[in-house]
């Protein structure tokens, strides 16, 4: 017999009291169970079944017989059966094989649990020599039997001893070969095996040695390696680049040859890389620490915009605490502003832009030295008064404010009642004249007629002249004057008595053009505006509205108005008829007549005509004597 792995199971019994173990010719030197009875009766008789041991192959295979010590009872003779099995299940040693391999021996001793004299191992090794062993044959001897699976056979001491001895069975174990392998390790090498086939496969003379079993044979360590064994050899295929695998928490395989755990791969193009996250989305494959995840990869050379920055912040430059960053500049040529009022620099990634100190020069101007967003001005106000401001000339000496910048200008209109800087005493205020600031005599500053600026009590008011240059005049309407002259010559701008005959008193009824006065006319075209006077007395100069001429006697003198003394016969629209005492020319009793006058004085019933008459008469003769 043969046995090919590490353990081997017994099953054993008897149908009384038994032990076993294993030894030499001449001894018994292990036991696998104790000599003394165990009370396992009625085994065979009540059908309870054998014992199940664990026995060591290499026990049986070192021994040369394998020992059974078995009591017999008061009515039949003792009889034991024996088998040992490997895992699966096949026999190496049995007892219902014929030829003699099982031997008995009695021992001479009754049954009983009475140990003799010096214990059970001297007494029966001590028997052992002087036996006379006889050949047993396999079968059952009994009345009864019992089912059990597999149905044991027996091995009957018959004729050994009689009833109450016991009996020593034994059968050779010599025959037993070792195997080519045993598996006798859980996780290493199994005996007989090698580190390139470290697992005993099978047992017995079949078993061999093979490099898997399971696929935890074939672990190679690496996470990024799917382990595999498959007809009892590894296979190992590679987890894909950017793949978990059995990675620990925040890396992925790498790919390729050397597959292993890496921080990241760099397997896309401007998004999220395998392995990195939000924040730090791009992996860097060289320089130090790489493969690492970075906010940003410095991956354009000169100008251009780095992976993982914008267009405000184009260069990926090591940060102090060797993270990459993003930054505006990393030398003040990548910083100009186009502003020549402004030093361009680069300062710990940012540009910088200085401004140029006030009254720099600029194209086109200075720098006006604002802290920020400086402008190249034309000129600079930066001088007190009329001195000459920075950017300007001695004949434009200001720079002053326009609507979209600012311009050297000769003067700033800025004193009321003073002379304006850049002005002088006899051009003391400053204007505006087509664009332009010059210096003017004066400035219309003050309201309605009231004294302007530059102007004099006499001429207070200040109104443009010819070419726009402003000057002094006494009035530019009527209500400018008053008094004696109470008109204004819009041609002159000076207060006049009279600016037409309209305005003229009875007294001088005529305005002449030349004097702008009032005075007597001289011809009816000096009346003619006057319509209820349109005709010129040459006598008196006065208009008036016809020339009165002396009627003969009888005649109604034409020219007099109806001054409320009745006409004779005359219609009451028409003139003043002074009637003659019914004769021609001859006066009206009570009438005075003057021989060369012209006219008459006459009385009249009514006392109110004659009052009106002399009215008349005493209004021309004061105009005569003027």
């Amino acid at each position: 017999p043969s046995v090919g792995e590490a353990q081997v199971t017994g099953r054993v019994t008897a149908n009384n009291g038994y032990a076993f173990g294993f030894g030499s010719a001449t001894a018994v030197t292990t036991r696998s169970s104790g000599w003394v009875w165990n009370g396992l009766a009625c085994d065979i008789a009540c059908c309870t079944g054998w014992e199940t041991y664990s026995i060591p192959a290499a026990t049986l295979s070192s021994n040369e017989y394998a020992y059974i010590l078995a009591a017999g009872d008061n009515d039949s003779l003792t009889g034991m059966t024996a088998t040992f099995l490997d895992s699966a299940g096949g026999v190496v040693l049995n007892t219902n094989t014929t030829g003699g391999e099982w031997q008995a021996c009695d021992m001479g001793a009754q049954s009983g649990s009475t140990e003799p004299t010096g214990g059970w191992d001297t007494y029966v090794n001590g028997r052992i020599g002087a036996c006379t062993w006889v050949n047993l044959v396999a079968g059952w001897n009994g009345g009864n039997a019992c089912m059990w699976a597999p149905t044991p056979t027996w091995v009957w001491g018959s004729g050994i001893a009689t009833a109450n001895r016991r009996v020593l069975f034994r059968t050779r174990t010599t025959e037993i070969t070792p195997p080519a392998c045993v598996d006798s390790s859980v996780t290493g090498m199994d005996t007989g095996c090698t580190s390139t086939l470290p697992y005993c496969l099978g047992a017995g003379p079949t078993a061999r040695c093979v490099a898997c079993t399971t696929a935890a044979h074939c672990d190679d360590r690496n996470p990024c390696t799917i382990d595999a064994c498959a007809e009892n050899a590894c296979l190992l295929a590679s987890v894909a680049g950017g793949q978990v695998g059995g990675c620990a928490t925040g890396f992925v395989c790498s790919g390729g040859l050397r597959n292993r755990c890496v921080d990241c791969i760099d397997d896309a193009a401007t998004t999220l890389d395998s392995g990195c996250g939000r924040g730090v989305p791009h992996c860097r494959t060289t320089g130090t620490g790489a493969p690492v995840c970075e906010a940003c990869i410095d991956s354009i050379a000169g100008a251009g915009t780095d992976l993982g920055c914008a267009p405000a912040t184009p260069n990926c430059v090591v940060g102090r605490d060797g993270a990459s960053l993003c930054v505006s500049c990393t030398s003040a040529a990548e910083c100009g502003d186009g502003n020549e009022c402004t030093t361009d620099s680069c300062a710990a990634g940012s540009c910088r832009h200085a401004s140029v100190s006030a009254g720099g020069l600029c194209t086109g101007g200075v720098c006006d030295g604002a802290a920020s967003n400086p402008l190249c001005a034309p000129c600079l106000d930066n001088q007190a008064g009329g001195a000459t401001d920075t950017g300007c000339s001695a004949a434009l000496p200001l720079c002053l404010p326009t609507p979209d910048s600012v311009s050297c200008q000769a003067c700033e209109d800025t004193e009321v009642g003073m002379v304006d800087p850049g002005c002088g005493d006899t051009t003391p205020a400053c204007v505006t004249v087509e664009g332009a600031s010059v210096c003017v005599p004066c400035e219309d500053s003050a309201e309605g007629s009231m004294q302007d600026d530059g102007c004099a009590a006499s001429a207070p008011l200040c109104v443009p002249g010819a070419g726009g240059v402003p000057g002094c005049v006494a009035c530019t309407i009527d209500a400018d004057c008053s008094g004696a002259l109470p008109f204004c010559d819009s041609a002159t701008n000076t207060c006049v008595a009279c600016t037409a005959s309209a305005s003229c008193p009875l007294a001088d009824p005529v305005c002449s053009p030349a004097t702008d006065t009032c005075g007597p006319c001289m011809a009816d075209t000096d009346c003619a505006m006057l319509t209820a006077t349109p005709v010129c007395d040459e006598a008196s100069g006065d208009c008036v509205a016809v020339i009165e001429e002396d009627a003969g006697p009888g005649e109604v003198d034409a020219g007099a108005d109806d001054a409320g003394a009745e006409d004779a016969g005359a219609d009451d629209a028409g003139p003043i008829a002074v009637p003659d005492a019914g004769i021609d020319g001859g006066p009206e009793p009570g009438a005075l007549t003057g021989g060369a006058c012209g006219c008459s004085v006459h009385t009249n019933r009514d006392a109110g005509g004659l009052l009106a008459s002399l009215l008349v008469f005493g209004l021309a003769w004061a105009r005569r004597r003027r």
